[in-house]
């Protein structure tokens, strides 16, 4: 590593040395530098950047028995975030909610142990008598996804959650819940 630092210092004292003489040989010699400057740039930028719940923005339409949620970033998506996020669902009376559509990835299979984190988590933080269902949703710039709620089960009584998930390289996964409000 030390050898690597060294000949990349090297070149950048030659690129300033025959900046004068010859600019296309300094660029060339300045180059490594700049790639790795770009690098290093593009993975502190990464680290920083998250996106926030204010960032997400719903339209939830009504159609008979069925509920259209279409969700927007007003922002790119971080990153670091994880293929998948997840929305939950309180509902009351040990009911279900019905014909969920959405988009899912590809491997959806290989969720479940998130899934089932995700489902701990939200339990923990936002308690509710009501039971607790959670559908994975494809992370996408713009998402819809599809629901029908049970028989004699109206808006007000059902908590509708999205959860965002989150994981640098080699760090604890990070969940921020953001609420959708389902108005008759």
């Amino acid at each position: 590593m030390s050898f690597v630092i060294f000949i990349i210092l090297l070149l950048m004292i030659a690129g300033i040395f025959f900046w004068k003489i010859n600019r296309w040989l300094s660029l060339l010699l300045l180059a490594p530098m700049l790639v790795l400057f770009g690098f290093a740039s593009y993975v502190l930028f990464n680290m920083w950047y998250e996106t926030t719940p204010e960032s997400l923005n719903f339209n939830v339409q009504h159609e008979g028995s069925e509920y259209i949620i279409e969700n927007s970033w007003e922002k790119p998506l971080d990153v670091y975030r994880f293929p998948t996020d997840f929305v939950v669902f309180y509902v009351p009376n040990t009911s279900t909610v019905t014909n969920v559509k959405r988009e899912r990835v590809k491997d959806y299979k290989e969720m479940a142990e998130l899934e089932d984190s995700v489902k701990g988590w939200v339990e923990e933080k936002y308690p509710s008598n009501l039971t607790t269902q959670v559908f994975d949703i494809k992370a996408s710039k713009n998402g819809r996804f599809t629901f029908s709620l049970p028989q004699g089960i109206k808006e007000k009584e059902v908590e509708v959650y999205y959860v965002h998930l989150r994981s640098e390289p080699m760090d604890t996964i990070e969940f921020w819940i953001k609420e959708i409000e389902i108005k008759p």
